[in-house]
């Protein structure tokens, strides 16, 4: 424990001259505005990784279109998920998250060992390209009350295979799964991805695993990480239930259209 100490003769109450008082008062201001000026500067930058990683998925999704139509071949938007499900610590849910794309194509080439498989496409677009830090595809109803039911449970960054039940939810987003030819350490191996597949014809081959008619347009969202701070992931950060922060990606199945809605 602190030991009080005594003073001996006058006990003095001198308060606060106007000078002090004035320099106090700019001090704290000073604190206030640097600290308001780095949450914004954090959440700005946030902003920013949102809209570049919508922008980029974007255009990736538009470049496979291209792709199918200008080579009369399937081309998709092959997706990588995070190594292992991750935490959402507003809700406990175990979640799924993309969090790289590639385009590749379906190889028609029947005398090719890898007949039927995807391929990487020619350049820089065939190579698997991280979204911006903190960034994600979420694998979830994103714009259901506390976030909803998970779209998909398994680890492993590719899928566990092409069959529906594999799939789990994930044809509600206009996915399909895919095989494709990747390199590994002991070289090439075929695995099965979550895609976004275009058609030559410009339509999107949307999986449907309960037999009924896929649906005409479908939605996923560019979203904060689940491991990111709250302040970058909702709307009101003091309030657990307040809207989520996303851009969602519109994909149209008959004519393949794709866009970014408001």
């Amino acid at each position: 424990m602190m030991a009080r100490s005594k003073q001996y003769g006058r006990h003095s109450t001198r308060g606060l001259t106007l000078v002090e008082l004035l320099v106090v008062m700019a001090v704290v201001s000073l604190l206030v505005s640097l600290s308001v000026a780095g949450v914004a500067s954090f959440t700005s930058f946030a902003s920013d990784a949102l809209q570049r990683s919508t922008r980029d998925v974007f255009t990736v999704l538009k470049a496979a279109r291209i792709y199918a139509s200008t080579h009369s071949v399937n081309t998709a938007v092959v997706y990588t998920l995070d190594r292992l499900p991750a935490t959402d610590p507003m809700t406990g849910n175990a979640v799924r998250e993309i969090i790289a794309a590639a385009v590749m194509y379906r190889n028609e080439n029947t005398e090719d060992a890898a007949y039927g498989l995807y391929l990487a496409a020619p350049g820089e677009q065939g190579e698997f390209e991280l979204l911006e830090t903190g960034v994600v595809i979420p694998l979830w109803d994103i714009t259901a009350e506390r976030n909803g039911t998970p779209y998909y449970f398994a680890g492993g960054r590719d899928i566990a295979g092409p069959s529906c039940q594999d799939l789990q939810n994930l044809p509600l987003l206009g996915m399909a799964a895919v095989q494709a030819i990747v390199y590994e350490d002991n070289g090439p191996v075929a695995r099965t991805f979550a895609a976004h597949v275009f058609q030559p014809s410009g339509r999107m081959q949307f999986t449907v695993c309960d037999g009924s008619a896929p649906p005409e347009r479908v939605e996923f969202f560019v979203a904060p990480s689940v491991t990111e701070d709250l302040g970058v992931r909702l709307v009101n950060p003091e309030n657990t239930a307040s809207e989520r922060i996303y851009t969602p990606i519109r994909l149209y199945r008959s004519t393949g259209r794709v866009e970014i809605a408001s």
